[in-house]
């Protein structure tokens, strides 16, 4: 419409105005490039789900639901933000014109983000607060023979499967795999909404929700995932903090998050899961990979199909207070006596990232910690710096007790690790001093009372 944004008294006006541009957009032949350019943006066609609840998540939705049928999909939410108002509708109806597009820590923008559901609809419903309206040729809102079912608090979508170019049956099969296939990090790094609900045409039906208050450890979070009655608990350690991000001279500040998947050992203590492959999300997972085994989210600017992290001065100094971030989970875990062998083996090693790597500052900000803090546990569950421990052999520690370490060197033994596991070449970064059974052979010989030595020090 027109390149400075207006603003409008009223629905006919806006829906006169959008009338005019589609007609002349189709007199000049670019109306059919422009509707194929916007629906195939997103290479997952059923993209648009996050879409959706993205925009539910910036109307701060607590909870949420999707119901597909053989011929429409509804999606519902309980935005407390708002309901729409009129320049809602003129966003959802533009190109790039968001009411969020000045506003970065929103996640989606109507202009470009909700096209996505072109791919399957040529008709949407919206009713939300005093609107119930339909768009029609992807950019007119229209009012007349939309029935009125509006309510307040309550913002519902109506996606009947009317694209030609997408039978119902495809867009059921397709729609349905997106939905089964939501899992945790669906809702991980949301901050308002706290259930997601969806039912398949077959009464299938799937719940995928925050647990509230499961430990005294604030950090812990517990998600439930359910399908059809049977379900699983995913455990989460999640650290939130708040970035402040230069750009173009004016600083904003923006939250970013990470996440470790926990599990409960035989001892039913929680321990985290090294094997997490983890994601770079932008609130919902993308397709870059990082090679860190914990789940990192920020709102880096990105393609618009959000598959593709770019290069630039923001998302670095991002990627930094996330590094940051990470130092101070480590405290957390500290603190909470959860800093064990599973943090450690979750965490980057110099070995994961080639020296063109973006995530190589998470190695390096760890590095940088462990060499001067008391971030090393030792057998006794204690906190120590890399110079007041030894690594040994289980040998040398029935020869050598640890109070016996203790008294004499001012040390303490560290557990031992696995050979040629991540945990080994954790340590072998640090280059921890080795006690060996030759290192006490030489203090034998020496000095003969070496032993006598020790248990007088000890005792007296």
């Amino acid at each position: 419409m027109d390149e400075q944004k207006k603003s409008y008294t009223s629905f006919a006006e806006l829906k006169e105005a959008c009338i005019n541009f589609v007609k002349a957009s189709k007199g000049r032949g670019a109306y059919a490039g422009l509707k194929k350019l916007l629906t195939e943006l997103y290479p997952d066609k059923a993209h648009f789900v996050y879409e959706l609840l993205q925009n539910a998540e910036d109307q701060k939705a607590t909870d949420v639901e999707f119901i597909l049928y053989n011929d429409k999909l509804l999606f519902r939410h309980n935005g407390k933000k708002r309901d729409f108002i009129l320049s809602d509708i003129d966003s959802i109806t533009n190109i790039g014109n968001s009411t969020k597009s000045d506003d970065p820590t929103t996640i989606g923008q109507f202009g470009v983000g909700f096209k996505a559901v072109y791919a399957y609809t040529n008709t949407p419903e919206i009713h939300s607060g005093e609107y119930d309206f339909k768009i029609v040729d992807m950019l007119i809102p229209e009012d007349t023979g939309v029935e009125k079912r509006a309510k307040k608090g309550i913002t519902e979508f109506v996606f009947p499967f009317d694209n030609p170019n997408k039978t119902p049956d495809i867009a059921v099969v397709e729609i349905s795999n997106t939905l089964k296939e939501l899992n945790e990090t669906a809702i991980l790094f949301l901050q308002h909404i706290k259930s997601i609900k969806f039912t398949l045409p077959n009464n299938d039906k799937g719940k995928i929700s925050f647990v509230s208050d499961v430990t005294d450890i604030k950090f812990i979070k517990a998600i439930d995932i359910e399908f059809n009655g049977h379900g699983e608990r995913t455990l989460w350690a999640k650290f939130i903090s708040n970035a402040s991000i230069n750009t173009n001279g004016e600083v904003k500040r923006y939250p970013v998050s990470l996440a470790y998947k926990l599990l409960v050992d035989d001892n039913k203590k929680y321990v985290v899961d090294s094997g997490l492959v983890g994601k770079v999300c932008i609130y919902f997972p993308t397709d870059q990979k990082s090679l860190l085994h914990f789940h990192i989210n920020a709102p880096f600017a990105s393609t618009v199909a959000r598959d593709n992290i770019q290069y630039c001065q923001e998302n670095d100094q991002l990627l930094d207070y996330l590094a940051d971030l990470l130092i101070g989970s480590i405290y957390d875990f500290r603190k909470a006596e959860m800093l064990n062998y599973s943090v450690y083996e979750s965490l980057p090693l110099q070995r994961d990232f080639d020296s063109q790597s973006r995530y190589k500052i998470f190695y390096e900000k760890t590095y940088n910690e462990f060499e001067t803090s008391a971030l090393f546990v030792d057998e006794n569950g204690d906190y120590k710096e890399k110079t007041e421990i030894y690594n040994a052999s289980t040998d040398v520690k029935k020869v050598l007790p640890l109070k016996y370490v203790r008294q004499y060197y001012g040390r303490t033994w560290i557990p031992a690790v696995q050979p040629a596991q991540r945990i080994e070449f954790f340590f072998n970064q640090f280059n921890i001093e080795t006690y060996t059974m030759e290192n006490f052979l030489i203090e034998l010989s020496k000095e003969p009372c070496f032993l006598v030595k020790l248990l007088c020090k000890f005792y007296f």
